[in-house]
């Protein structure tokens, strides 16, 4: 435009030019006009010459402006692509004006396209969800500020319900005036259920501390009950019908130890009493025991790992953890189905130890799944199944400590369990065993024969009862007994009758100076102490560096007369 009129303003000055030399009284050659002209020429062309090069300029640069706005575009809508976040935007009356790839699959919808003209309504969500959205969307509307931050729930065309950290932002023109809403979310369902899995290990933690030193109190009282009817059996006549009362004093503390050894389990120190074990084994032998008491609508297959490398445990551990989860998978299927058992070698690294129950340190692992084809596990009660007690079932004879027995004697054997389910198809429980670095051997069993002595004995020990129940057990087993109520008073009467005493029987759980604090002072005065350590708790690993010694032994709390008497022989031999 600018070149045309630049064009209509010369030739007029041309035609002036012409018309002022036809009025003129003299005649005018052609070559005159042309030399009179000249300038005016000049600037015609010089002009029309800057007028292309301006128009080429103009072109140049709306094509380079196009090319930077394609490339602007190209971007874009490679990021509404690929990126992972749910993006979306609407208008003041809710409609969906366009969203990214990410978003329009969660909808179901073919493309982003798809969701345009689209409101909440015809979306899968739910209506208690749906009006949650709406209610969000009319609050950054009318206020005309940002929702920053916001977790809800949502559920993808699947049927799945993930969670969402959403924030909403006002679409303003330039204005101000608010034309929509636009929305950024990002999935953090791993994220929350790491963070669950996490609390619960702490939980479980909390739980094992609380439930071991409930364990070891009662033990104690136990030892104190079964240690004193012990002694009152001996006492009485062999055709005495208050034997039976006594007997059945006996029995019934010895049920209350079997519960103590679930809640010592659970606590992690339950009797470690580890072997060198075949995993693969130890399966075979359960999976035919399940196969002989399961209904016949139920089967069983295993597929086990060739050559698997040895694990530390021992039997009654193993046993309890795969019973006990293949009858919660037996329970899982009133109508049948199948449970699936199979090893693996696997490595656990540090991000996949943070997704199970209980952290342990990465290495390697035989990994065992227990898979069935159950009715599942709902995600909102999933990290509740290892609690004591907890069960989903009304029926009373369920609840008890079967899982947490479960998880209790996994954490035992220096293992992790992780749980997989999904309502309506299924569990798999993977436990992973440490790989045995060194051989342990196995104590001898104890018989019920007892074993007399005289030889002097020193009994450090805190509990009242325990102590003085352990007095009338030694002193009927012919030993004369020195006894002290903590370890630094017995750390004294060993210093200053260590010529007559022949061994210490010490207690590993004392306030003040512990056990194993004490057998180091005690070998300082006598490198050849002999100790026999007691405890309600397990041999643990650090007690275990005590125990190559020759001098040393172990006997569990509750004991009764006969198996500590022949721990008493076995050390004096030594």
């Amino acid at each position: 435009m600018l070149t045309l009129i630049i064009y209509s303003a010369l030739l007029s000055i041309l035609s002036q030019s012409q018309l002022l030399a036809v009025q003129s009284d003299s005649p005018v050659s052609a070559g005159d006009f042309f030399y009179q002209n000249i300038s005016l020429i000049i600037l015609f062309f010089c002009a029309s010459l800057i007028l292309n090069v301006c128009a080429i300029i103009i072109i140049i640069k709306q094509k380079k402006s196009e090319k930077t706005l394609i490339e602007k575009s190209n971007i874009l809508n490679d990021i509404l692509l690929n990126v992972p976040h749910y993006i979306f935007w609407k208008d003041v009356s809710g409609i969906y004006r366009g969203c990214s790839k990410s978003f329009a699959e969660i909808t179901g919808l073919e493309s982003p396209e798809s969701i345009i003209g689209k409101t909440d309504n015809e979306l899968p969500w739910r209506n208690d969800d749906r009006l949650a959205y709406i209610k969000m969307d009319e609050a950054v509307i009318t206020v005309g500020k940002p929702i920053i931050n916001i977790e809800e729930p949502l559920r993808s065309s699947d049927g799945n319900i993930s969670t969402i950290l959403i924030s909403k932002i006002p679409l303003k023109t330039s204005t101000g005036k608010i034309t929509g809403v636009l929305g950024l979310a990002l999935d953090i369902t791993e994220r929350k259920n790491l963070e669950q899995q996490l609390n619960q290990s702490e939980k479980m933690d909390i739980l094992a501390q609380l439930s071991g030193g409930i364990a070891h109190d009662f033990n104690n009282m136990l030892g104190g009950i079964m240690g004193n009817a012990d002694m009152l059996l001996t006492q009485l006549p062999q055709n005495s019908p208050y034997k039976d009362y006594v007997n059945l004093i006996i029995d019934g503390s010895e049920k209350a130890s079997e519960l103590v050894g679930k809640l010592m389990a659970f606590s992690r120190k339950t009797d470690s009493a580890k072997i060198k074990t075949d995993l693969n084994d130890s399966l075979k032998d359960i999976s035919t025991t399940l196969s002989r008491i399961s209904k016949s609508n139920i089967t069983i297959s295993t597929n086990f790992k060739s050559n698997t490398p040895f694990i530390l445990a021992d039997s009654p551990s193993l046993q309890s953890i795969f019973l006990n989860i293949c009858v919660n998978s037996k329970e899982a299927m009133p109508e049948g189905g199948s449970i699936s058992i199979s090893t693996e070698n696997v490595y656990l690294d540090e991000t996949y130890i943070k997704t199970c129950v209980n952290k342990v340190a990465p290495g390697d692992y035989i990994e065992v799944d227990i898979s069935d084809t159950g009715s599942g596990i709902d995600k909102n009660i999933i990290d509740k199944i290892f609690d004591p007690f907890f069960s989903t079932k009304s029926d009373s004879n369920h609840q008890g400590l079967g899982l947490s027995t479960v998880f209790g004697n996994v954490k035992n054997l220096n293992g992790t369990i992780n749980v997989f389910s999904e309502k309506g198809k299924g569990t798999s429980f993977r436990i992973y065993f440490p790989v045995l670095k060194t051989d342990t051997s196995k104590f001898s069993a104890e018989n019920d024969s007892l074993i007399y002595g005289n030889d002097c004995l020193l009994l450090i020990d805190d509990e009242d009862i325990i102590r003085k129940t352990a007095y009338e057990q030694l002193l009927y087993l012919g030993y004369s007994t020195l006894m002290s109520d903590e370890g630094l008073r017995g750390i004294n009467i060993y210093r200053a009758e260590k010529h007559r005493i022949s061994a210490v029987i010490l207690d590993l759980i004392m306030p003040n100076q512990n056990g194993i604090d004490v057998y180091k002072k005690l070998l300082e005065i006598n490198p050849e102490v002999k100790v026999l350590f007691t405890s309600g708790f397990s041999r643990d690993a650090s007690l275990d560096e005590f125990l190559m010694s020759k001098n040393t032994g172990f006997i569990k709390k509750p004991f009764r007369l006969a198996p500590l008497s022949k721990a008493i022989a076995k050390l004096l031999q030594k």
